[in-house]
């Protein structure tokens, strides 16, 4: 191996760099099942690689949480492995799962390390380009892992490895893992991961928010996934739901009342809401104009100089000739 250190990359290597993003992205993002033999020959490259023995023995699953349940499951009942290991093998995991319900209850949460396959790929794909473009010596080490990307990730042990396959669904945004309106992964035994911008958040988050009251959202101690469910939520709601404080009111220069509204968050920044009359939703009705709530700095006090903020005027600046 040599000892030579890369200082520069030619340009025809240059080139290949957008080459080698764009392939490995696609790979990363692939979805769904492969052959059942193509799993067992990645299992077999990786504790190759590795420099370690495979045991033979591989129960494939639909999902990384359907793997640590199996995990837990043989960690916890070693005294009957060879017993659990046939049936499994023999009827597939699926169809004797429920046999095991009590003891799966009863395995308690803990966590097993993981290759993770496919999602190791961010990673692998720079390994990858030094081996096939640069022409790095050494890397060979890697391809175990590198072949185990067809897989959503596997669990090894001595005696039983664990595979699962990639999700049946991902969906992004520019920021990763992102889906508003449903599951952003979902695998195949219908396990699912809800994220909003690349936050992890609880499903009913992004399917039921309103079932959630508002002290609920409130007191939500995670500051990312609070603001995700306020945003779902609705500010405008929220403040007319809550004990939102009148900060001041007064009347624009059509006559119609104005109000500014203050929530207080813990460990957050305030909300700080404008009420202002929108003719976009309709007239006067029970008495009452229709409005529409615009978030406002928290420094801001005043209805006039709030409403001239959200035109990046002052108020001396703010004059309109008509209001409606």
């Amino acid at each position: 191996m040599s000892d030579e250190k890369i200082k520069s990359l030619t340009p025809e290597q240059e080139a290949l760099l957008p080459v080698y993003r764009d392939k490995y992205i696609a790979l990363g993002l692939k979805t769904g099942r492969v052959p059942e033999a193509d799993v067992w020959k990645a299992i077999r490259k990786l504790h190759e690689c590795a420099n370690e023995k495979f045991s033979g023995k591989l129960i494939i699953v639909d999902s990384p949480m359907e793997a640590q349940t199996i995990a837990r499951l043989f960690d916890n009942h070693e005294q009957n492995f060879d017993k659990m290991y046939k049936n499994i093998a023999a009827n597939g995991w699926y169809n004797v799962r429920d046999q095991y319900a009590k003891e799966i209850a009863g395995d308690g949460d803990n966590y097993f390390k993981m290759v993770w396959g496919s999602f190791e790929i961010s990673w692998l794909s720079y390994y990858a380009y030094f081996k096939e473009v640069v022409k790095v010596e050494g890397l060979e080490i890697l391809d175990g892992l590198m072949e185990c990307t067809i897989l959503g990730g596997a669990i090894c042990f001595a005696e039983l490895t664990i595979a699962c396959y990639r999700p049946k669904e991902i969906n992004l945004d520019d920021q990763g893992l992102h889906n508003a309106t449903g599951p952003a992964v979902e695998y195949f035994d219908g396990r699912k991961s809800f994220v909003v911008h690349g936050v992890k958040v609880p499903e009913q988050v992004v399917m039921d928010i309103h079932a959630y009251s508002t002290a609920e959202i409130l007191q939500e101690p995670n500051v990312e996934i609070r603001r995700i469910m306020m945003d779902f939520y609705g500010y405008e709601l929220l403040l007319k739901e809550s004990n939102a404080k009148l900060v001041h009111e007064d009347e624009d220069a059509a006559g119609n009342m104005m109000k500014l509204m203050l929530l207080e968050i813990p460990e957050d920044e305030d909300i700080n809401m404008l009420f202002v009359h929108d003719p976009a939703k309709g007239k006067l009705k029970a008495g009452i104009l229709p409005q529409t709530g615009l978030r406002i700095p928290p420094d801001i006090s005043n209805v006039h100089k709030a409403k001239a903020w959200t035109f990046s005027m002052d108020t001396d600046e703010f004059q309109p000739d008509v209001e409606v």
